[in-house]
């Protein structure tokens, strides 16, 4: 019914709540609910960062993408709460006692608080820790709007005023997560300048494993994507069990020795995990049919005239061997996307 103010109430409680809406060039929508009013923030008040250089945005694409986004009237904090009205998390809004919220976001410090983990913080695409992490180590395997890094801020401030991040010494420095490959973690132990993959940053989701420190494995030569896990560096298990995590993506060659995966148009599943085995000389897949095919198309593109030191032959005479094995039996055609086949051919 109308409000007497130009809008329109509804008449009755909503999932516990009333809803005011009233029409402009932005619609607004206010909720009230336990006695907070609060008003929804269009998702067009974002920028959303796309893959180019010169876009900048603070957040994570799917903190814009994948939450409703909330500020009441008397604070100036902005919340990050559930999409639909009909979720248990909404329905539970009352930010005095930090329910129904993931993240709340402080207006005037800028800075974004986890609510279910108290003292940590959402560091920002913009800042220069995110910047390093993204630039030296995981831009292998993910594109910088959909790298996430949690951690604790230092008391002490950087230059301008500007924020530093960090902990105590011998603790989890940050954390970072990649959402589009399975919410995938990886603590970062030990803190320098250039952060880089030398840095023991420990995956959590593979026990005992860590980035390691040389990316170079003996094969699959120019291909800029795969991110190499090894057991910690200077131990007598660094080498026991090598884990190689790919993204599943579509393959483009853009120069003579460089290759790389769409890691921003991902396929289902986001990513294979395939082992190195060092006695056999080979990169061993996955039991799914596709995770071979996959890999036969990422040996056979990246292929030289000579044998991969690893494999002890040429990627193209491995890709074969892949495709004859008895993990690629069946039909291929049913199993393998339109680009793989046509680049298989062509190889």
């Amino acid at each position: 019914e109308p409000d007497g103010r130009g809008g329109y109430i509804t008449k009755s409680n909503v999932q516990g709540a009333t809803f005011v809406f009233r029409d402009g060039k932005i619609p607004e929508i206010e909720e009230v609910r336990n006695g907070v009013c609060s008003i929804l923030v269009p998702d067009s008040c974002f920028k959303i960062i796309s893959n180019e250089p010169q876009s900048t945005n603070d957040f994570p694409r799917t903190f814009i993408q994948d939450y409703s986004h909330w500020i009441t009237r008397d604070s100036a904090m902005l919340y990050f709460r559930p999409k639909s009205y009909a979720a248990d998390k909404f329905k539970s809004f009352d930010p005095a006692q930090d329910l129904g919220i993931e993240y709340v976001l402080d207006l005037e410090t800028r800075m974004t608080r986890v609510v279910q983990k108290n003292g940590w913080f959402l560091v920002d695409i913009a800042n220069h820790t995110h910047k390093t992490l993204f630039k030296n180590i995981f831009h292998r395997v993910c594109v910088q709007p959909d790298l996430h890094v949690f951690a604790q801020p230092l008391k002490c401030l950087g230059v301008n005023g500007s924020q530093h991040f960090g902990g105590e010494r011998n603790s989890v420095l940050a954390e970072v997560r990649l959402p589009r490959l399975q919410n995938l973690r990886f603590d970062l132990l030990k803190f320098d300048s250039l952060i880089q993959s030398s840095n023991p940053i420990r995956a959590t989701d593979y026990r005992d494993l860590c980035v390691a420190a040389n990316q170079n494995f003996g094969t699959l030569y120019g291909l800029q994507h795969g991110l190499l896990l090894e057991g910690p560096e200077g131990s007598h298990r660094q080498y026991e069990k090598r884990v190689l995590l790919m993204p599943h993506g579509k393959t483009k060659r853009i120069s003579r020795e460089k290759i790389v995966i769409d890691v921003d148009n991902l396929r289902e599943p986001a990513f294979f995990k395939y082992e190195l085995r060092d006695e056999l000389q080979e990169v061993h897949p996955p039991k799914p049919r596709h995770a071979t095919t996959y890999l036969s198309l990422l040996h056979a593109i990246t292929s030289g005239l000579f044998p991969d030191p690893f494999l002890g032959c040429t990627g193209t005479q491995k890709s074969i061997s892949l495709l004859q094995s008895g993990r690629c039996c069946g039909n291929l055609i049913t199993s393998m996307e339109d680009d793989v086949i046509e680049i298989l051919a062509r190889e």
